[in-house]
């Protein structure tokens, strides 16, 4: 009689988790900070292409991803106008359990947040192991003020506290240089205030 009172509570959550995910990047400037990291962390450079994911990378379509990873968990639309849409994959992988957000402008994918949960001090130092290991040749990586670079550019970026979360991004793609052009312009427009109010650019970025 009543089974159908789950359905119905997964899919209120369902809608919850999506707005909130909405509202993190209802602004160009969610992206801030992860710009300021790029330029504050001292760059490890690998020889390996950083990747995603084996079967696509930085500028793969939404169709594509879909196509590999299968429907997402979540689908968020046009939050901002830079991102034209957030897909969200839940998944275990040994002991870690994983989310990805995957982030899309209109020249495709072009930043990954991938979050490691419940992840003990012991499995926290394997991870960082494991990313030195396939990056960096073994080489020390604490992944504090500490970032991944390959030769082209892509970078993976800490961020330890509170939880384990390893940023993938490439600051070349289109949507990053749209996201600093929004920068430079409500940095600019700050001085003059007569400019605040007539200037949708700005809007966005506020």
């Amino acid at each position: 009689m009543f089974d159908f009172l789950p359905v119905v509570r997964r899919s209120r959550a369902r809608i919850r988790y999506e707005d909130q995910v909405r509202e993190q990047y209802d602004r160009v400037s969610a992206y801030s900070q992860l710009l300021a990291s790029s330029s504050s962390y001292s760059p490890l450079i690998s020889s390996r292409t950083i990747l995603i994911h084996r079967k696509f990378e930085f500028g793969e379509s939404r169709k594509k991803v879909i196509d590999v990873l299968g429907r997402p968990g979540h689908s968020i639309h046009s939050p901002n106008p830079v991102t034209a849409a957030i897909l969200v994959y839940r998944y275990r992988l040994e002991d870690y359990r994983i989310r990805d957000e995957i982030h899309f402008s209109a020249h495709g994918l072009f930043y990954v947040r991938r979050n490691f949960s419940s992840v003990t001090t012991l499995r926290h130092a394997d991870l960082l192991r494991a990313y030195s290991e396939k990056y960096l040749g073994g080489s020390p990586f604490h992944g504090v003020k500490q970032k991944i670079v390959d030769t082209g550019g892509r970078e993976i970026l800490p961020t330890l506290a509170p939880a384990i979360i390893m940023n993938y991004v490439a600051t070349s793609h289109p949507a990053f240089r749209q996201i600093a052009d929004h920068a430079r312009g409500a940095s600019s427009r700050y001085a003059d205030p007569h400019d605040l109010q007539r200037d949708s650019a700005l809007h966005d970025w506020l």
